[in-house]
């Protein structure tokens, strides 16, 4: 049973409190039947992101074998039968779609349950578009909570979003061609990168971190921000925070100190962490 739950990485559901976006950027947060649809789509994406997790994990059983870390999870050691993953796999999905009808969000995590399959099985290996797919994935998070919460996010907050999923799904790749690199990891086989396509990915990282500058600098121009952050000047440092996370992200990954997911290393990083409460104090205050 230890062994499942491991094989479920409960460690990457923090990224499914994306549904929470819509409603907390409207700033709806005391609106307690919100939280409830949001909660189901949470949970919902919990249940259908393992689910996948345990396929891509079958997918990749050969190439996790060779690796020196991956070789550790449950299905890659044998703790884990295939046909116990499959079953488990397949018993999430149903009750991940059943939850997200519920909440009236199945459209996107049916979307999402697709997406996920098509990039392990296929465009996990296509080098730049990998990237795109991932920030999808990310956002289908988001809009899933729009559908839930009925509350549609502005084309700013998508916009802001997507730059910041797609610096860090840069630095993702990057992160394991550095370890190629450094010889601490093999170059992963079933990928469209190779240890010199470090400096493109890199560009288009920084390029999308400081994008998220521009477009939040654009923001402040509306009408509508105006009304929901009468004290703009925090919303700007908020923005710094948020770049000097990034920047912080990209320093470590090109040091070889970060080789794991950047938001899962976030979890475990003191510094990250303290940014994450900058952020958020930075946002209350510039709702005044």
């Amino acid at each position: 049973m230890a062994d499942l739950l491991r094989a479920l990485r409960p460690h990457h559901w923090v990224k499914n409190l994306l549904v929470f976006l819509p409603m907390v950027a409207a700033h709806r947060w005391a609106e307690s039947a919100l939280w409830l649809s949001a909660a189901q789509a949470f949970a919902a994406f919990c249940l259908c992101s393992s689910a996948l997790y345990l396929v891509n994990d079958l997918i990749d059983l050969a190439d996790d074998r060779a690796h020196p870390q991956k070789r550790h999870r449950p299905l890659a050691a044998g703790r884990l039968s295939p046909r116990t993953a499959l079953a488990a796999g397949a018993a999430l999905l149903a009750a991940a779609l059943l939850l997200a009808a519920a909440a009236g969000a199945l459209a996107q995590v049916a979307g999402y349950a697709l997406a996920a399959l098509a990039y392990s099985l296929w465009l996990k290996t296509r080098a730049l578009a990998d990237l795109f797919w991932l920030v999808g994935l990310y956002l289908l998070r988001v809009l899933a909570g729009a559908a839930a919460t009925g509350i549609q996010p502005s084309d700013w907050l998508l916009a802001l979003s997507a730059l910041v999923f797609a610096s860090l799904a840069c630095a993702k790749r990057c992160a394991e061609l550095t370890g190629a690199a450094s010889g601490a990891l093999p170059l992963p086989r079933r990928r469209g990168y190779r240890v010199e396509d470090r400096g493109l990915l890199t560009t288009a990282g920084l390029a999308a971190a400081f994008a998220t500058q521009i477009v939040l600098l654009l923001y402040l121009q509306e009408a509508a921000a105006g009304a929901l952050y009468p004290r703009p000047g925090w919303l700007m440092l908020a923005g710094a925070v948020i770049l000097g996370w990034l920047m912080r992200v990209w320093l470590l990954v090109g040091r070889g100190r970060m080789q794991t997911d950047p938001i899962v290393f976030a979890l475990r990083d003191p510094a990250s962490l303290a940014a994450g409460l900058a952020l958020a104090g930075c946002f209350l205050l510039a709702a005044g």
